[in-house]
């Protein structure tokens, strides 16, 4: 743990914490300037989230669609806003994940500096959370996770005002009876806010609730609070899901029945093995930036720690081909075999750039990263436990992840945009938590700053592509769309589908892809410059960075089709 983040606190000039904010400012700017927000289409399922945002915009009533199970209300109501001051159109929307993905950012970072780590690691910290190519692309979308993120990550910050982790080389300045209850009050209202997206932010109500009455035994009645406010929550999200959008067997507690379907079935063990492992991946994978600072050969500990982390991965490696679970990228929706964005131009996609035994060594270096991570935080427990049984803080950050992930780790699918919200979490418990390993001398600094620059690098890189990609794909349908053509009469991938599928918030059309050619639509999208029974009218193509080239996407027609 760093012992010296208020060592110049003192200092006189501009406040270096403002300057390194700025400086990160400065690199997401710059992020935002190669990858480019413009382009009138939809992105990954985004779709979802702003038709009722539109309606909403022209009809002052707020309709969530039949397709999603998340109640959106405050996400909509924030895309709502954006429309007001700007417009709508899907850049404006696009634009609400641009700012929550800074807003997150600079979160992250003031999240890792309240709990003392230096500015250095702060910033690999909040590398680590707001870098990765997981967050870089669904920033650039109007999806959830980015948001949510957001919310949750200040909502810790807020915490750590109301609750002051009391960890040594940090000490809290004192504080009003006002403004701590102004910090509790926003600690919740973030989190309150970030359910009303997604039902799985009461994950850090829960867990707030259970170190209250974990950290201090005689006020238990506090977790009794928080699991009659979930039951109430879902009472209302039933309630909400029937009468304001129509359709109340798409709520949460719809949801938790659906789950417990799944726990009924033999096959909830191969689903839980099967997320589990994906849920080790990418946490594995996102904080190896961390891990390596972690790893010290001059630190009796540290180098223990790192054979049974060894042995267990390659363990893992091993086993799960016998068990038929894949590697690295697994749980795919924005980790993809030919960069980052989801391939949604169906059924032919382009050639894996990267051989099986890449992927391979990838997935063990995650698997190892992830089980030294979760070995250091279980010592530091054991280590610090007498200073830990008490901070309200320390517990929340302990009993969150588990309760977040448990409903994630019993259905299908476990995208790894789900775990997002765990990786200001998982910085924290590494990089300051009490016992834990103290972290290498600044010069590993550079060997985590370009663990995470590649990482980086993959996740902007493969976001552009993934924009230029979908902006000519949306080119070549606009040409038959604007010559008259019903939209169901074009294949044009998943988002295409999704986009039209819904006239307001009610289904209009279902477009729907099949494996035979010879039944699809008259004019449909491929990466392939010819297909069997169609002919191609019109192309497009794009320079693409992973892997280097350009690769072109072809419009075709069904042969014999009436114009």
């Amino acid at each position: 743990m760093d012992r010296s983040a208020s060592a110049d606190s003192t200092s006189t000039g501009p406040n270096p914490d403002l300057l390194v904010c700025a400086a990160l400012t400065a690199v997401w700017l710059l992020i935002v300037w190669f990858v480019g927000v413009h382009g009138e289409f939809p992105l990954n399922d985004d779709w979802a989230y702003s038709i009722p945002t539109k309606h909403l915009v022209e009809t002052g009533r707020l309709e969530r669609l039949p397709w999603t199970w998340t109640p959106i209300l405050s996400h909509v109501a924030i895309g709502a806003v954006f429309a007001h001051l700007f417009g709508f159109s899907l850049v404006t929307m696009r634009m609400v994940g641009v700012v929550s993905g800074w807003v997150g950012m600079i979160g992250a970072y003031v999240l890792a500096r309240r709990v003392g780590i230096t500015r250095p690691k702060a910033v690999i910290a909040t590398g680590i959370s707001a870098w990765n190519p997981v967050y870089i692309n669904l920033s650039f979308t109007y999806m959830l996770d980015v948001p949510i993120t957001a919310m949750l990550t200040w909502s810790l910050v807020c915490l750590s005002i109301a609750a002051p982790p009391g960890n040594e080389g940090h000490v809290a300045a004192a504080q009003s009876a006002l403004r701590q209850r102004l910090a509790w009050a926003g600690a919740l209202l973030l989190a309150l806010a970030a359910t009303a997206s997604r039902q799985t932010g009461v994950a850090l109500i829960v867990a707030v609730a259970a170190a209250m009455g974990l950290s201090h035994l005689r006020r238990l009645w506090h977790l009794g609070a928080a699991l009659a406010l979930v039951a109430v929550l879902l009472w209302i999200d039933k309630v909400v899901a029937a009468g304001l959008f129509g359709h109340g067997d798409r709520g949460a507690s719809a949801g938790i029945v659906f789950i417990l379907g799944y726990l009924r079935d033999k096959a909830i063990f191969q689903i839980l093995g099967y997320n589990t492992a994906s849920v080790l991946f990418y946490l594995g994978l996102f904080a190896a930036p961390v891990v390596v600072m972690l790893v010290r050969w001059n630190d009796d500990l540290a180098r223990q720690l790192l054979v049974p982390s060894v042995l267990l991965g390659s363990a893992t490696l091993w086993a799960l081909p016998k068990l038929g679970w894949s590697l690295l990228p697994a749980g795919f929706n924005v980790v993809w075999e030919t960069g980052v964005g989801p391939l949604m131009i169906e059924p032919m996609r382009p050639t894996n750039p990267l051989r099986q035994s890449t992927w391979a060594l990838i997935t063990l270096i995650s698997l190892c990263a992830v089980y030294y991570a979760l070995l250091s935080v279980t010592v530091a427990c054991f280590r610090a436990y007498p200073q830990l049984r008490r901070s309200v803080f320390w517990i929340t950050l302990l009993v969150f992840p588990p309760v977040y992930l448990a409903p994630h780790l019993v259905r299908i699918p476990c995208f790894d945009r789900y775990l997002l919200p765990l990786l200001p979490v998982c910085a924290v418990l590494l990089l300051a938590m009490p016992g834990q390993l103290t972290a290498a001398a600044p010069r590993r600094l550079w060997l985590a700053a370009t663990v995470l620059g590649l990482g980086m690098l993959f996740g902007v890189l493969g976001t552009r592509d993934y924009l230029q990609r979908s902006r000519a794909a949306w080119a070549l349908v606009a040409q038959p769309l604007s010559a008259g053509v019903p939209p169901e009469d074009i294949d044009g991938g998943f988002e295409y589908r999704g986009f039209y599928r819904f006239e307001g918030p009610h289904e209009r059309t279902r477009i729907e892809v099949r494996e035979d050619y010879s039944q699809l639509e008259r004019f449909i999208l491929s990466f392939h410059a010819r297909i069997d029974g169609y002919r191609p009218i019109a192309q497009r193509s794009y320079l693409r960075w992973i892997p280097f080239g350009r690769e072109t996407i072809t419009l075709h027609e069904r042969l014999g089709a009436a114009p």
